[in-house]
């Protein structure tokens, strides 16, 4: 993969799930750089439970971005976000991107898709 690829890729990170809260807010509950931000947090926690990064890494990740200062509480139902996650145009074939804050710049960003993917695809 080329560096201009990888450099393209690393600045999505938290932009998948940050879009998919955008949508299940009507776009009205937050700026778009807070649905990144939360994106960012929701990625790393994935990452963190599917043991692609350790803890302490996590930690000062979500650190850093709620050093920025507080983000809006929102309640919204899991499954709902979900969804939209499965719809997205990057997610293909059961195929999705998600970005582990530790090896982002490997090609192990894809994961097949099975019964413990954290999305819950099948």
């Amino acid at each position: 993969m080329s560096a201009k690829a990888d450099c393209a890729k690393s600045s999505t990170f938290g932009h998948t799930i940050g879009h998919a809260l955008e949508a299940e807010t009507r776009y009205t509950q937050l700026l778009h750089g807070e649905a990144v931000a939360w994106g960012m947090i929701a990625a790393t926690h994935i990452a963190l439970s599917t043991g692609k990064l350790d803890s302490v890494t996590a930690g000062r990740i979500s650190n850093s971005i709620l050093g920025f200062g507080r983000l809006p509480r929102m309640e919204l139902k899991t499954a709902n976000i979900l969804k939209r996650l499965r719809s997205d145009k990057k997610t293909r074939r059961e195929w999705c991107t998600l970005f582990a804050a530790r090896n982002w710049q490997s090609r192990d960003r894809k994961r097949r898709a099975g019964s413990d993917h954290p999305l819950g695809h099948r």
